[in-house]
Order: structure tokens, then sequence, then C-alpha cells
């Protein structure tokens, strides 16, 4: 039945397959709709599933997404997530109590595990995404000079605006790697012998290398996004523990 509702909503015959894959996923040059084989999931959040993997199929260009590199792609998954699933619940009005319902059921479940975690520090692609995905459940903040770029996706209409939101994201996220010497409060180390090494003035040629490649970690870090719901297999994040 929810295979019949995805080709329904997608308009045209996408194949359906049903794995023990870690999330929902479409793949835009091959057609391919992906749902994971989770237990007990309730029909409304197989529904919100099938509603944001159709939403890629009807909206997301194949050829402006293939062509993208990696880091971009991370970028842009969050911010195209946000215009798909707005566009969705536009032509498919019905769909909204669904979106509300099955995103506060994943919120219940703890999908995106955050329970343990203070979400100030959370890097700002987790932090865009949480907005966008749980924001009716879950307040989360924002630096002053981030809060123009959630606006920006609120408002986003055409692929171009997100071609552009996601180069300029790129270019702010390169800023904070090429300022890590006053790191926003939301940039933090998880090692703490890695942090001590960074606030050291005093340090031996071999611990400097150490730090560098401390950094470079941490800089990457800024282009991740662990609570990401995949767009595609190969972008993939690791957000539920596999049972």
């Amino acid at each position: 039945m929810i295979d019949k509702l995805a080709k329904l909503l997608a308009t045209e015959d996408i194949i359906v397959e049903h794995r023990n894959a870690i999330t929902a996923s479409f793949d835009t040059k091959n057609r391919i709709l992906t749902l994971p084989m989770w237990k007990d999931t309730s029909h409304t959040l197989e529904t919100l599933l099938v509603g944001h993997e159709v939403g890629h199929a009807l909206y997301t260009p194949d050829s402006g997404w293939s062509q993208m590199e990696n880091q971009k792609k991370i970028i842009c998954n969050v911010v195209e997530d946000a215009r798909i699933e707005r566009k969705m619940k536009i032509k498919y009005p019905g769909l909204r109590r669904d979106f509300y319902e099955g995103y506060k059921e994943l919120f219940d479940k703890d999908f995106f595990k955050i329970k343990d975690k203070k979400i100030e520090t959370m890097n700002f692609l987790d932090r865009l995404n949480l907005h966008f995905k749980i924001g009716s459940f879950q307040s989360i903040p924002f630096e002053d000079d981030e809060k123009c770029f959630v606006d920006d996706v609120e408002n986003a209409k055409t692929w171009n605006e997100i071609i552009d939101i996601t180069n300029r994201i790129f270019n702010f996220l390169k800023n904070i790697k090429n300022d890590l010497d006053s790191p926003p409060e939301y940039i933090r180390r998880d090692k703490s012998k890695d942090s001590d090494r960074f606030d050291q003035e005093d340090q031996e040629d071999s611990d400097e290398e150490d730090q560098e490649d401390s950094d470079e970690e941490d800089q990457e870090d800024q282009f991740s996004c662990d609570t990401q719901t995949a767009m595609d297999d190969n972008i993939a994040e690791k957000l539920i523990d596999d049972k």
C-alpha cells in the first residue's frame, strides 16, 4: 500500500525498495526510493518518509545534485530538505498532519540523538537541520550571524535559490574554519587532550604537528551533519543504532 502511495504522489513509476537501511533515501538518477525496515513503524511515520523522499523525486534535479562536490552536498541536502517538504505540504495539504505527527514520533523516540546533548554546542548544519525538522517540539538556538541563513532557507522557493544559499553557507563555514583562533561558542573539540594543547602557549614541535591534525578534524566537523536525513546513500550518516 505504501509503495502505491509513493508512486501516486511522485506521479511516475518510481522504484520503491524496502531494505535494512539506516534511513529513507531517494536516488535522483536511478529513481529509486529506499525505505528502511524499522520495527514498530507507524503508518504516519511511513507516510512522512514517503512524502519527504517523493519531494526529492518531484523537486530536486539530478543534474544539479550529482555534479555537486561532497561538502556542498551535505549543506544542500539540509537546505533542500526544508524546501521540498514545504512544497509537498502545499501540493498535498493532507500530508501536513503526517509530517507534523511523524516528526513528533521521531522526536519522542530521540531519533536525532539529542536527548543528552547541549544543542547550542552542535554545529550550524546540525542545528539548521533540527530547526526545520523538529523545531515545533524543540527550540533551536542560532548565533546572530546565522539567523539570516535560517530566514533564507525558510523562504527559498526555487532550486537556484537553494544553490545560492548552499554556496553562501559553504563560504560562511569556510570562514569559520579559517578563524579557529577565536572560534564561535558552538565549535567544540571532542578530545580534551586536544583542547588542552590548543590553549598551551609553549609547545614542542611534535605537539604543534598533532594540534594541526586535530584542528583539521575540527574544521571538517563544520561540514558534517550527523542529524541529517539522507537524500543519497553516498552521504547517509548513521542516525540510529543498527539493531
